[in-house]
């Protein structure tokens, strides 16, 4: 499997960006409405509040999924090597042997476009978590990759056959 994916170790880094962001952009509203309310500029305290703290939260969101990709997006090979999975996430390399690994999971969401179209919306995804007993292998991606599906069944089977082994 070859593509780019934001990747992680931790599920909550996505969650932490997005919190500071939000924290951030709140920080910088009550600024701007402090400026604000010191200049004599006449709006209605309601209004100018909602104004503000819509586009804000909206903006902070938006630009938390941005900041979020140019962190975490890597390129990421996925290969077979022997009696395991061999990871490339930009120049690191890590070497999971096949017996390591616990479980893995691969999903694929298929975004509904405007005209129903279940394909090439900007709402669909693709994630790829492998469980070792050291840590946990997050990789996420916005669009349709069907290799991990493919990197699923592959550590599916050499766990299935490990397990077969080890029982012997």
């Amino acid at each position: 499997m070859k593509g780019k994916f934001n990747y992680s170790n931790s599920k909550f880094k996505k969650m932490s960006v997005r919190i500071l962001l939000v924290l951030t952009f709140i920080f910088v509203f009550l600024f701007g409405i402090e400026i604000i309310s010191n200049t004599s500029i006449n709006l209605d305290g309601e209004v100018l509040l909602i104004l503000f703290g819509t586009i804000y939260f909206v903006g902070a969101i938006y630009l938390s999924e941005i900041i979020y990709e140019k962190l975490f997006l890597k390129e990421v090979v996925i290969t077979k090597c022997t009696k395991g999975v061999r990871i490339l996430v930009g120049s690191d390399e890590i070497i999971i042997q096949m017996n390591k690994i616990r479980r893995v999971k691969a999903e694929l969401s298929y975004g509904v476009g405007s005209r129903g179209s279940s394909k090439g919306s900007s709402r669909s995804s693709a994630k790829l978590v492998i469980y070792t007993n050291a840590e946990v292998f997050h990789f996420t991606t916005s669009g349709i990759n069907e290799d991990v599906k493919k990197v699923e069944s592959y550590i599916n089977k050499g766990i299935e056959i490990n397990s077969q082994k080890s029982s012997k």
